[in-house]
């Protein structure tokens, strides 16, 4: 069973630099997981999802996951242009921030 627990299309945040950026967010449970999928948005004009994966896992976790057990939380990138794709990323917490992401191309879930 899917339970929503925060779902944003215009998420804000900011780069290393503190330039905005943008992008879509949607926090799920499945199965005693917690999925966070997080998806450029064609029309962003700041620093990307890739590039900022770190960041906003950390900015996400902090504002609305931080009760929950950080091995139970799946992110995922999602790009819609200019081909649909997911990868899950691997994120190493410090116990103040997300970082050392690494990408791994899955099909989409099919719950999503």
């Amino acid at each position: 069973m899917k339970t929503g627990i925060y779902k944003d299309d215009n998420f804000q945040y900011k780069d290393s630099y503190n330039r905005d950026a943008r992008c879509g967010v949607e926090v799920v449970e499945v199965n005693g997981k917690i999925y966070a999928i997080l998806t450029e948005l064609p029309d962003n004009h700041g620093v990307s999802v890739t590039n900022a994966v770190g960041i906003i896992a950390t900015v996400v976790y902090n504002q609305f996951l931080s009760n929950k057990p950080i091995d139970k939380i799946v992110w995922i990138e999602h790009y819609i242009k200019p081909e649909e794709t997911y990868d899950e990323v691997t994120l190493f917490y410090n116990g103040a921030v997300f970082q050392q992401p690494q990408w791994k191309r899955i099909k989409m879930p099919e719950w999503f």
